[in-house]
């Protein structure tokens, strides 16, 4: 039976691959309608698909991969002809046939990477046929000769990837290639296409849409007039989801009330406060209402090679499953800045010295963290009073040699943005993490002892009865000081620290709702709540997402550095491509013993000082008056690279880009990337040469907003 269902495997598929060659060459010589040729690659590959459905064995079952309509197992050719018909169909504008081409080549990636997993696991399990089976794959999927030739993890930001080989294949080509499926990378492929600009998504996970989806659903918004374009659309589509009764679940509309500085009516146009499965709706609804080619499961190749330059371009990069990526411009969309740094291009790490932009509130600070503070006589040793007992976890001696505003390259905090429920039949409770150790909570219960509230929580109300919960307080979700190998940080170390961050993280909710040294009233208002069984599914598990909140990676050294002077005012931008609105804002970056002998957390600050936002600005939100980021922000100088764009992680000091960092502000600097890629395409010109005028005009034209007057 085996041998039989091979035979039908090759068979079909070698049917599918002539009519695919010749569906591919009649479209590239114009000697047929595209129309005709996609119902016979259609029948082609059902018939394909309708032979994979048989045991292989140790309990891998193969099933019909995709059950969704024109979705296919897809060979090379396939991709040439699918290709090819897209291509041919843009050109003659036959919007549908572009359309169900587009679908076969979404198809393509996933159902590859589908097959190879099958394999691997029928292979794990040792079973006889796996060896055959992965031969005739490679056969009929060439480009993924490598992932066979050592085992392979799915590459993913937050998980570990070993490399594949480099791929033989020839690269796929776009008008502009875009590292990071985060928001600023779904704003740049849609303004790309808008603009009649061919673009591929490069996602290192299997979720889009990086913070926006990923837990961050209480906008960091300081003056919402501030965001037009795609930023507005989005926040226009939350709405339009929430007017839906349907998809209000767990409690009526009526009943939510959000609070903060995301508080809105439904009378206004967009809604600023979001479940992340809603957002992440949103967003795939987007991807396929613009037809959006993104590539899941492909993160760059950040080794030697992995990008290629030629005379200071960029001309391909490289994932880590080997396959290229050919474009006429690259954008940076990661929130460490990974193409970058693979690209060469100049940047830097941690906090700038208040010389170097002669600024006052970067580099170290122990005078302004006054928020997020614990105590007076918070002793840091593990013995009270011992020093000889060592330091309690996470707390870095007392260095008489450091001054505030003196540089480093430590990093502000990360944590997980939970999105938690007080909803008895959607709430998971809180559990004890693997190699607990009450330890590492210690401080939690020596700044409680010493006065701080354990009821006193950062929780913003989501639609549904669920919260977008925040740091809040001395000991809360930030874990301080153990993420400042991130950004430089390989993929498997990225993984391990991920890892340690949701440990601890996990552990402080358990030790909060659970520990007899919690006050019993802070126990009982915690253990009211837990993560979510509808949100994170198949992440990483009790309602945990993969995405870590990474305030701040590496920071582009560019034409032009944002400063906490254009924050203040002091400075305006010349060539604005779109707005900031929220004040400077770091989390703390450490936790150390002080001069007085007792435990401090340092870094934190939170700085409105140029004018706090009244009832008239973000309905008293506090942050400065909109200001303008400039054009040369997203765009390296000229002798570092000519066709790369970085909307996310811009070029800024360590304070500016405090303010800058919001999702919001992510979703119009995106848009503006995409915007002058397609101007700089049709000029032929380097990112530095783009005509601002030309530019501006466009961003007007889509909606962004550029100017506010400063009211203070």
């Amino acid at each position: 039976m085996r041998h039989h269902l091979l035979l039908a495997f090759s068979v079909s598929f070698m049917a599918f691959s002539a009519m695919a060659a010749e569906s591919a060459a009649n479209v590239q010589t114009g000697g047929a309608n595209v129309a005709t040729t996609l119902p016979n690659a259609r029948a082609a590959a059902t018939n394909l698909s309708s032979t994979a459905n048989f045991n292989l064995a140790g309990g891998v079952v193969w099933k019909k991969f995709r059950k969704i309509k024109d979705k296919f197992v897809l060979g090379e050719l396939a991709e040439g002809s699918a290709l090819a018909i897209f291509n041919g169909s843009l050109k003659s504008k036959n919007q549908e046939i572009a359309a169900e081409a587009r679908t076969i080549l979404d198809a393509i990636s996933e159902t590859r990477d589908v097959l190879g997993e099958r394999l691997e696991a029928a292979r794990a399990a040792g079973s006889p046929d796996a060896e055959e089976w992965i031969r005739l794959y490679v056969r009929s999927f060439p480009s993924r000769r490598g992932r066979f030739a050592r085992p392979v993890e799915r590459p993913n930001i937050s998980r570990s990837a070993a490399p594949a080989a480099q791929s033989a294949k020839t690269a796929t080509s776009a008008d502009i290639v875009i590292v990071g499926g985060t928001s600023a990378g779904i704003a740049t492929a849609i303004q790309a296409q808008r603009m009649g600009k061919t673009a591929i998504v490069l996602e290192a996970t299997r979720r889009i849409g990086g913070l926006t989806t990923g837990g961050l659903g209480q906008t960091d918004i300081g003056n919402k007039a501030a965001f037009g374009g795609i930023a507005r659309e989005f926040y226009r589509a939350v709405k339009k989801y929430y007017m839906d009764e349907t998809n209000w679940k767990w409690q009526k509309k009526s009943e939510y009330a959000p609070r903060g500085q995301s508080r809105y009516s439904f009378s206004e146009d967009a809604m600023w406060t979001f479940e992340p499965s809603a957002a992440l709706k949103i967003l795939e609804g987007w991807e396929r209402d613009f037809n959006l080619d993104i590539r899941r499961g492909e993160a760059l190749d950040r080794r030697p090679g992995g990008v290629t330059i030629e005379n200071g371009r960029i001309v391909s990069v490289r994932t880590l499953s080997g396959k290229e990526f050919r474009g006429k411009m690259f954008v940076d969309c990661t929130y460490e800045g990974d193409l970058m740094a693979a690209a060469g291009v100049k940047y830097v790490v941690g906090r700038e010295a208040n010389s170097v932009y002669g600024e006052t509130i970067s580099g170290i600070q122990t005078r302004n963290a006054v928020m997020h503070q614990f105590p007076d006589g918070v002793d840091p040793y593990r013995v009270k009073g011992d020093p000889s007992s060592g330091l309690l976890p996470c707390v870095e001696p007392f260095d008489p040699n450091e001054r505030d505003g003196d540089g480093d390259s430590r990093m502000q905090a990360y944590c997980f943005r939970m999105c938690l429920t007080d909803h008895p039949d959607n709430r998971i409770p809180f559990k004890k993490p693997d190699g607990y150790d009450e330890m590492d909570y210690e401080l939690l219960f020596r700044a409680i002892e010493a006065g701080w509230d354990a009821k006193r929580r950062n929780q913003g109300p989501m639609p549904n009865r669920k919260t977008d919960t925040n740091n809040d307080g001395p000991f809360s979700t930030d874990f301080i000081g153990q993420n400042w190998r991130w950004p430089e940080a390989s993929y498997e170390e990225r993984e391990k620290i991920a890892a340690a961050h949701l440990k601890y993280q996990r552990g402080l909710m358990w030790t909060l709702a659970n520990h007899p040294r919690i006050p019993a009233d802070a126990r009982a208002e915690y253990s009211k709540w837990g993560t979510c069984k509808d949100e994170f599914v198949g992440e990483r598990g009790d309602g945990w997402q993969n995405q870590i909140y990474v305030r701040e990676g590496r920071r582009l050294v560019g034409e032009y550095v944002m400063t906490e002077h254009n924050c203040r005012g002091e400075v305006c931008a010349s060539r604005p491509i779109g707005l900031g609105a929220y004040g400077m804002d770091s989390h703390n970056v450490r936790r150390c013993v002080g001069a007085d002998g007792f435990v401090h957390n340092e870094g934190d600050v939170q700085d409105y000082s140029a004018s706090p936002i009244g009832p008239k600005h973000g309905k008293g939100v506090k942050g400065f008056p909109p200001y303008p980021i400039d054009y040369g922000a997203i765009i390296p100088t000229r002798k570092d690279c000519v066709n790369l764009f970085v909307p996310i992680c811009l070029s800024a000091s360590h304070m500016a880009y405090g303010s800058i960092r919001m999702e919001p502000v992510f979703f119009a600097l995106g848009q503006a990337a995409g915007t002058a890629a397609a101007i700089a395409i049709d000029g032929g010109s380097a990112v530095q040469d783009v005509d601002y005028d030309a530019l501006r005009a466009r961003l007007l034209a889509d909606g962004q907003v550029l100017k506010m007057e400063r009211r203070n």
